[in-house]
């Protein structure tokens, strides 16, 4: 049985090298069938590649036919070209030459331009001037009318003046020279008039009687005419209805110096010259002092005066404040101290500004005295009689309580405007 085995075995071992050899075959035959048919196909790529040659040859030899064509046409095309540069180059130079030309044309058109609108500019100046001149002689025309008009109506101005002159002249009185400022006016017989106040038994020009007579004319003259300012310094003129309101204001009326030791009467625009130059009325010796808004603080000493005396005065100050002049002091008058404010102006005027005025005693501040008078009001007008300037009272006993300490006061004061 092992032989039998074996054998078995090794016929088994046959047939496998048997297959494998008939496999190698079979592959071996498969190669070579493989490789004719790469033969064949190789023959007819052969075949294809001697085709492509051919072709190629004869594509080649076409292109050289083409290539031929394409120079004669390059050559053409560049000989065209060069024709054309040289064409482009010229164009290119003439056009050059016609911009430089054209410049040049432009710039002389600019210069004649310039020149036509100096031309025109001057024409436009010359036919103003020509206009203006005819303006001016219709302007001196017309002036030469208006002038011709003014001295038709100056010469009758004139000839009213002189008859308003003449008839001021036959009523002003003989005797003061004065024209009178109501009626009737006394007349004599013989028609000569004087006013009522220098009117005597007989007529001041004829020496006859006087009598009762009235000029009704005269009257209405008067009450038709300007008349003169009565003061002085002043030369304005106003009918009969507006001369006396300008007299209360006018600035050249004679008021009193407020001081009450001095009797002089000087016109208003004259009364702060006047203080300046007297040493009794006043402190101040050049212009008033400006008086700012707050508190103004004097200082009073009795000096060589008696704190008991019935009279004493000491000079004031005067100040500006808005335009108006003002004048503050003390002053002990019958036994009595006053504070005196005086505004240089009207009454009406002095109701637009306001003070307040302490008198308190000299080592404390107006404020925080506690011993102290104080007022406030309308400060009093300079037309006010030296009387009514008395009106702001201080009480004896109550200055003699100002006074306790030394013989020396204080006068505070500020000045305002109403509304502002």
């Amino acid at each position: 049985m092992d032989i039998n085995s074996e054998a078995e075995e090794e016929v088994k071992a046959l047939k496998r090298e048997l297959d494998d050899q008939k496999k190698v075959m079979d592959s071996y035959k498969a190669k070579i069938n493989e490789q004719d048919e790469h033969q064949q196909e190789l023959k007819s790529l052969k075949l294809k590649l001697e085709e492509a040659d051919k072709e190629v040859k004869a594509l080649k030899q076409e292109m050289d036919e083409e290539k031929k064509v394409s120079d004669s046409y390059r050559t053409k095309i560049n000989e065209q070209r060069r024709y054309w540069m040289n064409e482009q180059n010229e164009h290119e130079q003439e056009l050059k030459s016609l911009k430089l030309k054209l410049e040049e044309a432009e710039e002389e058109a600019k210069a004649l331009k310039q020149e036509l609108d100096e031309q025109k500019k001057a024409l436009d100046s010359y036919e103003a001037k020509i206009n203006e001149q005819n303006e001016n002689q219709q302007e001196l025309k017309s002036l030469k009318l208006k002038l011709e008009e003014l001295d038709t109506t100056k010469c009758k101005m004139n000839e009213q003046e002189h008859l308003i002159q003449q008839l001021k002249d036959q009523i002003e009185c003989p005797v003061c020279l004065d024209i009178p400022r109501s009626g009737p006016v006394p007349v004599c017989p013989n028609g000569n008039l004087v006013c009522k106040k220098c009117k005597k038994d007989s007529c001041p020009t004829c020496r006859c009687v006087m009598g009762n007579g009235k000029s009704l004319l005269a009257t209405t003259i008067l009450e038709n005419i300007e008349h003169n300012c009565k003061f002085e310094d002043c030369n304005e003129q106003f009918p009969l209805k507006d001369v006396e309101e300008h007299e209360k204001v006018c600035p050249s009326r004679i008021v009193s110096c407020p001081d009450f030791d001095c009797t002089e009467r000087v016109p208003l625009a004259k009364l702060v010259q006047h203080l300046i130059k007297s040493s009794e009325c006043c402190v101040e010796d050049a212009a008033p002092c400006v008086a700012l808004q707050g508190w103004k603080r004097r200082n009073y000493s009795f000096g060589t005066k008696s704190v008991s005396g019935e009279r004493i005065r000491w000079p004031m100050h005067i100040y500006a404040y808005s335009g108006e002049t003002f004048a503050v002091f003390p002053v002990k008058l019958e036994g009595q101290y006053y504070a005196v404010i005086v505004m240089f102006a009207s009454e009406a005027k002095c109701l637009e500004y306001k003070f307040e005025l302490i008198v308190h005693d000299r080592n404390s501040e107006a404020l925080d005295s506690l011993t102290a008078v104080r007022f406030q009001g309308n400060p009093l007008s300079i037309d006010l009689k030296k009387e009514g300037l008395r009106f702001y009272g201080i009480y004896g006993k109550l200055m003699s309580k100002i006074l306790e300490n030394s013989s020396m006061f204080s006068l505070s004061f500020k000045i305002s405007k109403l509304n502002s």
